[in-house]
């Protein structure tokens, strides 16, 4: 049975956010005014990243009492702390409006409790990753932020140099659907802005980061939390694996349906990047990561008939797979019919007709 939705920024996490609380979330988390009508409209469509934030609600609340975000209210509070307290006047500020005195089993988790609280407002309000929340056991990464403001951890972990060479091409064949269908390499789609382009799993599996709709209202605010050119940086990511077009678009879809979580159809809308664009010196901040995936995508041998099939990054050696393959499969066949007929043939002698 569906959860009951509390319409009220009062109303526990527990409970999905109506329109009204996603739209004063929106309105505390980013200071974009919204109305209703808009979300229902779909002019602005954050549903994916509300049901992720339900997901990490219900995910934080799982732990007990060791969290003191029960209402979406507190969250937005925190959230408005965030942008202007370093993080051990939060955890202060948050320590003077718990009960006095706490419970026995809970005055010692106090610390626990304030810590995972803060990290479950910051990685709703930026989507990244901060600390552990408890009982979560993950391989995500996670941004170092033990004190100052967020702004400086998330600006120190996302500016880094790139170490790597730049001799490498970013051709149109590479995108995340002929990763999958060419190289075999399995999109895991990540809520984690700090997973964006990471290689997992053996380099078989690749994380992206779907949610425009979010970093749509970062590119406007640019600075505002992360490093100047960063967000449309990772749009420009964004438009080169997920291209706009009619293939993309069937492909997303199918991508739709198999997971069990809401994709952001914005990602598919980020446009195509020209020739220019797509010069691996343009990209400072995942050049790192964007160098190992298509070396991971260039060393990808195909490994059944689908694959063979949709590598077409040679034509030449495409189209002489495919002959040769016509051509045994024809002397196969023709082979197999005259070994039939044949067969019919010394039956006849053995046993003639009457």
């Amino acid at each position: 049975m569906q959860a009951p939705v509390a319409d009220s920024i009062d109303s526990e996490t527990r409970y999905p956010p109506g329109a009204n609380t996603k739209c004063d979330i929106i309105r505390h988390f980013w200071e974009l005014p919204i109305r209703p009508e808009e979300l229902a409209s779909g002019e602005i469509n954050f549903e994916p990243y509300f049901h992720n934030y339900t997901l990490e609600c219900l995910s934080a609340l799982q732990a007990g009492r060791k969290i003191n975000v029960s209402t979406h209210r507190h969250i937005t509070n925190i959230a408005q702390l965030l942008q202007v307290c370093c993080r051990q006047c939060i955890k202060e500020d948050l320590s003077s409006q718990l009960p006095r005195p706490l419970p026995a089993n809970e005055e010692k988790n106090e610390d626990e409790i304030l810590k995972s609280s803060i990290n479950l407002a910051s990685r709703l309000f930026a989507m990244v990753h901060f600390g552990d929340l408890p009982h979560e056991h993950s391989n995500q990464t996670r941004v170092p932020w033990t004190d100052g403001l967020l702004k400086d951890s998330v600006i120190k972990h996302f500016s880094k140099p790139p170490v790597l060479g730049d001799r490498v091409k970013l051709q149109k064949v590479f995108n995340a659907r002929n990763l999958h269908q060419i190289a075999g390499i399995e999109i895991y789609w990540t809520s984690n802005l700090a997973d964006h382009l990471r290689m997992m799993e053996d380099d078989k599996k690749v994380a992206i980061f779907h949610y425009d709709s979010f970093l749509e209202i970062h590119n406007k605010k640019d600075g505002l939390l992360f490093p100047k050119g960063f967000v449309e940086e990772t749009r420009h990511t964004l438009a080169l694996l997920l291209p706009s077009g009619p293939e993309t678009r069937k492909w997303f879809r199918k991508q739709q349906a198999s997971q069990n979580y809401k994709l952001d159809p914005k990602v598919i809308e980020c446009g195509r990047l020209t020739a220019d664009e797509r010069q691996i010196e343009n990209f400072m901040f995942w050049r790192d990561r964007l160098v190992i995936l298509k070396q991971a995508f260039d060393e990808a041998t195909p490994g059944n008939v689908s694959q063979w099939w949709w590598d077409r990054r040679n034509w030449v050696q495409w189209y002489t797979f495919w002959v040769a393959a016509i051509v045994l499969f024809l002397t196969i066949f023709f082979g197999l019919l005259q070994c039939i007929e044949g067969a019919i043939q010394a039956y006849k002698a053995l046993v003639p007709t009457q």
